[in-house]
Order: structure tokens, then C-alpha cells, then sequence
């Protein structure tokens, strides 16, 4: 309920800024403009990571998002987390079947 709450006041802020920029789909120059009208806290902020791709020694993997895409990532990824860890602890409890 306080996630829901907190995601409409940051849509709400950011309402008037029109449609959330799509860092997978920008250049580093376009992404380097967008964020110029943005604080490194702004949920539009648009933050870049790089990771290797698994079985190669020099191919890397560019990944950018806005921190409000970052931060739903994340929920998602714990949501998730919980879910499968709840399904095992409940499984592991029942011995009748």
C-alpha cells in the first residue's frame, strides 16, 4: 500500500515532463542531453551499468535505465524472490504428501 502510494506521488511529480525516456533506445549523447534537465536522484535520471556477457572474455553488456525503471526492476526482482522462497519454505514443511 506504501509502495502504491509512493509510486503515484513520484508519477504525479513527474507528470508534467511528459513520457519517461527509454535509456535501452538512446544513444550515450542522447542519454547524456536527457539527463542534463535532471538531478542524479530524479526518477528520469538515466543511470547506465555494464556486465560481461557470460562465456565471453571481452563482450560486454550495456544496460540503461531511468532510476523509477531501475527501482521497479528491483521490486520485481524481490517480489519474485519472496515468492519462490514462500513456495519452498511451504513445500518443505509439508511431509504429508
Amino acid at each position: 500500500m506504501i509502495v502504491a502510494a509512493l509510486l503515484a506521488l513520484a508519477a504525479a511529480a513527474t507528470a508534467d515532463l511528459g513520457p519517461e525516456p527509454d535509456g535501452q533506445h538512446m544513444t550515450a549523447a542522447e542519454i547524456k542531453a536527457s539527463n542534463a534537465r535532471f538531478t542524479r536522484d530524479h526518477p528520469y535520471y538515466i543511470r547506465c551499468q555494464r556486465r560481461e556477457e557470460i562465456g565471453s572474455l571481452v563482450k560486454t553488456i550495456r544496460s540503461c535505465r531511468t532510476n523509477a525503471a531501475w527501482e521497479r526492476a528491483w521490486k520485481i526482482g524481490n517480489q519474485e524472490a519472496r515468492d519462490v522462497m514462500e513456495k519452498v519454505q511451504s513445500k518443505s514443511w509439508n511431509t504429508s504428501g
